[in-house]
């Protein structure tokens, strides 16, 4: 059953994926980085006020075991309250919001962008109910019709000269366009779904509500900051290149982790009283998604320059030094996100909330300093950085929450980088055995088919077992050898 939901999920997002990806190369091959800049600062404006809009009380709804009706309509109230506040505060400072970026064309971008928080209550609640449904194709389609939407107005819009504003009046299709399907989708309702405000059902909501809110904000200033610093400190057009590396690090995150999250959050809720399944499950979903994510960023590394410059063209060339750097923190952050699922699930949302703050300030402070020195390129690997703190501090909670052992979390990882030793010798050897040099499609087009070939085989030959394979514990013991002789001589010594 999980299986087959987490398949369908997939399924519709990679669909979505492909398309964001098509129209994106073709928008950027229309606009500049300057107008991706611009937009990013609109943006982070718009998306930021939209986590205060229901806070985490959506997703409190998905946890939530003892349920009634009335809870969709008090959420839905209250965040539209909120949503239309904040739309009018964005409205009346978007002038200042544009002179402390020193960015052309930013005021107007906010006061068109602003219509988008009179959608998402509408949207939130109607998604918080398929969720809790497990109706995950309706929401799988949903978001595909949504990408398609938003693609052809944006093409149409910036083809008519309309620049920047062609992404903002993408963003609002898409917004309308998911939101009708829905709606159209979460079935027939009673009037109670959205007209039945109740004070009572807000507090039992609030303890996970406001706990996941915070923790959704923190989340989002951590993913954006890096915008923020550049957006304030370099030009536009540096902000439109790192967002454009910063994309396309967060493809396979939202390819896969993201796609198994959105599973695993209502079926860990279900089963949040039962830690052994919880660690199973977790187990084998991280290690699913390390063995698709890691090599797939391992060809993404390789073969950037070549990709960048027959997809996107030279003008974006500058993003792939910041993109080569940002892997990293892209693969930390595609096994990292399960952590975070079974602790919402516990209804544990406070301290993952103060990590993320942790992490949004070692952004702030060490980001500031290094965009002075190094613009996009420093930026990347404070991110870097800040990411594996992050994942450490994930993995301490994991264990005192669940008391899983930490070697056995870590042990999960050896098939998925014994995959990447060997695609990375084998790409190395094509190199100096082709004599290649700089930029060359051929190169790139026998990589890539030669490393899918070798990954497939070599993924098959690791048989499907509940962790690991024959092969993969012969190789465990051999690595974890020399650390259990000194264990033992320590032993032996204290003694």
């Amino acid at each position: 059953m999980l299986k087959k939901k987490i398949f369908t999920n997939t399924v519709f997002s990679v669909a979505s994926q492909i398309v964001m990806l098509g129209f994106g190369v073709l928008l950027a091959r229309i606009l500049f980085p300057d107008d991706f800049g611009v937009f990013a600062i609109s943006l982070l404006f718009v998306e930021l006020a939209s986590h205060f809009t229901l806070g985490g009380f959506s997703t409190a709804i998905v946890q939530k075991k003892e349920f009634d009706e009335s809870y969709f309509g008090t959420v839905f109230f209250f965040g539209l309250c909120v949503s239309l506040c904040l739309g009018a505060v964005i409205f009346v400072k978007a002038p200042s919001i544009a002179h402390y970026f020193r960015m052309q064309g930013l005021e107007r971008l906010l006061r068109w962008h602003v219509v988008v928080l009179a959608i998402v209550p509408m949207r939130l609640i109607c998604s918080a109910k398929l969720y809790r449904d497990l109706k995950f194709k309706e929401l799988g389609s949903g978001w595909l019709f949504s990408e398609i939407v938003k693609g052809i107005g944006a093409i149409s819009f910036a083809f008519f000269g309309f620049g920047a504003l062609s992404l903002v009046f993408g963003e609002i299709l898409k917004a309308l366009s998911m939101t009708l399907a829905y709606f159209y989708y979460k079935g027939k309702t009673s009037y109670r779904f959205f007209l039945s405000p109740n004070l009572g059902a807000l507090r039992k909501l609030s303890h996970v509500g406001t706990g996941v809110m915070w923790q959704n904000i923190f989340s989002y200033a951590a993913g954006n900051a890096d915008y923020f610093l550049l957006g304030k400190l370099t030009a536009a057009s540096t902000l439109g290149f790192y967002k454009r590396a910063f994309g396309l690090m967060k493809l396979p995150v939202q390819q896969i982790s993201r796609n198994v999250s959105g599973v695993l959050i209502p079926a860990f809720s279900r089963i949040q009283d039962d830690n052994k399944k919880i660690i199973h499950q977790l187990l084998k979903a991280t290690q699913a998604s390390s063995v698709i994510v890691f090599p797939l960023f391992l060809v993404l590394y390789i073969y950037a320059p070549s990709l960048m410059l027959a997809v996107y063209g030279e003008r974006w060339m500058p993003s792939v030094v910041p993109l080569r750097i940002l892997i990293f923190a892209g693969a930390i952050k595609a096994v990292s996100t399960y952590i975070g699922d079974v602790l919402k699930a516990k209804g544990v949302v406070y301290r993952e909330a103060l990590v993320q703050l942790g992490y949004v300030l070692i952004l702030l402070i060490a980001g500031f300093f290094a965009v002075k020195q190094w613009s996009m390129i420093g930026i990347s690997f404070v991110v870097v950085f800040a990411s594996l703190v992050v994942w450490t501090l994930m993995i301490a909670i994991l264990h005192a929450v669940l008391n899983i052992s930490i070697r056995k979390y870590l042990r999960i990882f050896i098939p998925s980088l014994f995959i990447c030793a060997l695609l990375f010798a084998w790409n190395i050897f094509i190199k100096y055995a082709l004599r290649i040099s700089g930029v060359n499609i051929f190169y790139t087009a026998a990589g890539m088919l030669s490393s899918l070939i070798l990954y497939v085989y070599v993924t098959f030959r690791i048989k499907n077992s509940t962790l690991f394979s024959s092969e993969i514990n012969k190789l465990q013991k051999i690595i974890f050898r020399p650390f259990r002789k000194f264990k033992k001589s320590v032993r032996k010594r204290t003694k």
